[in-house]
């Protein structure tokens, strides 16, 4: 979670710079509908720096291996010494999850799995 929290403040710090720099501009053309209006928008007008793209996935990274760690965490607890089977499920939908579930959630006990199933991580599910 550390590490999740270090790539999140660099995001942030690194979305403020762009903002800063007004990377945008406006954009105004008229209602297709109606004489009285304009429409107005913003459109980048310089693309966003690649390393964006490396700080959120570090961030997501680490967060999706805070999760896993914590089902390990509860493996060991739960009295398995060495859990091979103890991550956080995800999946595409919820019948995938069950199948998810069972395979890589065995050592987690079964308690566990229901509040996986509550959560619903999976698109379409708990967004």
């Amino acid at each position: 979670m550390a590490r999740a929290r270090t790539h999140f403040e660099d995001l942030v710090a690194r979305q403020k710079v762009f903002i800063d720099q007004q990377p945008y501009g406006r954009i105004t053309e008229p209602h297709p509908n109606r004489s009285d209006c304009v429409i107005q928008f913003l459109r980048l007008v310089r693309p966003l720096d690649p390393v964006f793209e490396d700080v959120v996935a570090d961030f997501v990274f680490n967060l999706r291996a805070a999760l896993d760690h914590a089902g390990y965490a509860l493996a060991i607890a739960n009295g398995k010494t060495k859990p091979k089977s103890a991550y956080f499920p995800f999946a595409d939908d919820a019948t995938e999850l069950d199948r998810v579930i069972r395979g890589r959630c065995k050592d987690i006990p079964w308690q566990f799995h229901e509040m996986f199933r509550a959560i619903k991580p999976y698109p379409g599910g708990n967004n």
